[in-house]
């Protein structure tokens, strides 16, 4: 006969919790039960097994109880904790901004690799930035080079300020670096860019009902293309105007849309080609100039 377990202890709210978050259809409901509870304790995943018979208190009960209801409804766990860990370092994540993605990270990985040396100077626009968390990680291994932030959505940049603030907080903050607008609207008359690092909305109409939920959470602003053409156009054509000769842009994209991306460099003038992410999809278009 299996004893009972002590109901006050965590093993059995963790128990409980992963019972109730497989019922709502969550999955991996056991590990995300665990990483909600490790937030509240501030212990890491590891140090929760050694911690089983610990009684929780009444406090820690029932703000476990409130991120497992929320858990349930199907709110990001990133969104839960506040926080996402991007390419070394952690960032803050809100509504306001996307939940990075590891295929993100690669492309931090190819510039920090393959593009730029410890010692460059350079100037970098990171294009609908969002959280900050491209630029910000690229800043980080490279500090020798003048940085801009751009996205449409004010409270987006207020997310990506803080991050700068609390990922490069040995670098100056310089708030005119961010700037709110739609593409290059705000560009204008400022200096010729060497790189450009850019992740903008790329899901088609037609997908966004094939969301999970959990992804339907996030701002549709920064997810959905409403006219993908029309908005890539804009996009690359600014890039042309606004980079140095021999300057590159780098962009994360709906793979089955990045042979049209490509071609629509090479017709304005670019050097394009397609960078296949880990997964083996067409991820990024590269153009240089």
């Amino acid at each position: 006969m299996t004893p009972q377990l002590d109901e006050n202890t965590l093993l059995y709210f963790i128990k409980k919790s992963t019972e109730f978050l497989d019922k709502k259809g969550i999955p991996s409901a056991r590990l995300e039960a665990e990483i909600l509870i490790a937030h509240i304790l501030k212990l890491s995943r590891i140090q929760l097994y050694a911690k089983f018979d610990m009684p929780l208190t009444t406090i820690q009960k029932d703000f476990y109880r409130k991120y497992i209801i929320q858990r349930s409804e199907r709110i990001p766990t990133a969104y839960l904790l506040g926080t996402k860990d991007f390419y070394k370092s952690s960032f803050i994540v809100n509504e306001s901004v996307l939940i990075p993605r590891p295929e993100t990270e690669e492309l931090v990985d190819l510039v920090i690799k393959y593009w730029i040396k410890a010692e460059d100077s350079f100037t970098a626009l990171d294009l609908c930035c969002g959280s900050g968390c491209i630029g910000i990680s690229i800043q980080k291994a490279r500090v020798n080079g003048n940085f801009f932030y751009l996205d449409i959505s004010p409270t987006a940049l207020e997310v990506a300020k803080e991050n700068f603030k609390n990922v490069l907080p040995h670098l100056p903050f310089q708030d005119k670096n961010f700037i709110e607008s739609d593409f290059w609207n705000a560009w204008e008359g400022m200096q010729e860019l060497d790189f450009i690092f850019a992740n903008p909305p790329y899901v088609l109409p037609e997908e966004e009902s094939l969301l999970s939920e959990e992804v339907k959470k996030e701002p549709r602003l920064a997810l959905v293309a409403d006219d993908f053409m029309k908005m890539h156009q804009d996009l690359i054509m600014g890039a042309y105007k606004n980079l140095k000769m021999g300057g590159r842009m780098i962009l994360e994209t709906h793979p089955d849309k990045a042979k049209d991306l490509l071609q629509m460099g090479e017709g304005l003038g670019f050097q394009a080609t397609i960078q296949k992410d880990l997964s083996n999809k067409d991820r990024f278009v590269i153009f240089q100039k």
